[in-house]
């Protein structure tokens, strides 16, 4: 298993804000007011909305690992009387606890398979040349982009994750 630390964290939640640009670049390029009465290009433009959404888990992922980092020092410097706040604050805090960023990934998740049905069904279409031709050469290139911007979240997660359970485990054993 390879062991990842906070500092590589911080680097990698630093090369997640330079490729989030995706989530504000997504909707350029894929609208067409005329085809507003289309239901599948309709719903193609309301989960290209709900992805746009999504680019909170960055900030919830660096908010995880600020008090990762946190109880890291608390546990290192023995201070088991506020350990307990942050191990509640990682686990329950509503917005950027882990399971509000797990929460955050399935639904991306769910988007982005989404968004590539709907973008098949409408190249399949009777919809005009021209408008398959923008889809085409808008919609491939930042699809990959997004899809390597979720799996470096869960990446950073799940390596989150792994140094949360250490010092969750040395804050219990440490008690006794």
């Amino acid at each position: 298993m390879v062991r990842i630390n906070l500092d590589e964290i911080r680097s990698g939640l630093e090369e997640l804000d330079q490729h989030s640009i995706v989530f504000e670049q997504l909707g350029e390029g894929l609208f067409e007011e005329k085809l507003v009465d289309n239901y599948d290009y309709a719903k193609f433009g309301m989960t290209i909305s709900e992805i746009m959404e999504k680019k909170s888990i960055g900030n919830k992922l660096k908010s995880m690992s600020h008090n990762v980092g946190l109880l890291k020092r608390i546990i290192q410097a023995k201070g088991h009387s506020r350990h307990q706040e942050f191990v509640s604050r990682i686990i329950e805090n509503n917005l950027n606890c882990m399971n509000s960023i797990i929460e955050g990934l399935g639904l991306l998740k769910n988007s982005l398979d989404e968004l590539e049905n709907l973008n098949s069904r409408l190249l399949g279409s009777r919809l005009p040349l021209d408008i398959k031709m923008m889809l085409e050469q808008n919609f491939g290139r930042k699809h990959r982009k997004l899809n390597e911007v979720y799996a470096k979240q869960k990446e950073l997660l799940v390596n989150l994750s792994s140094i949360f359970m250490n010092c969750a485990r040395k804050a219990v054993y440490g008690r006794r």
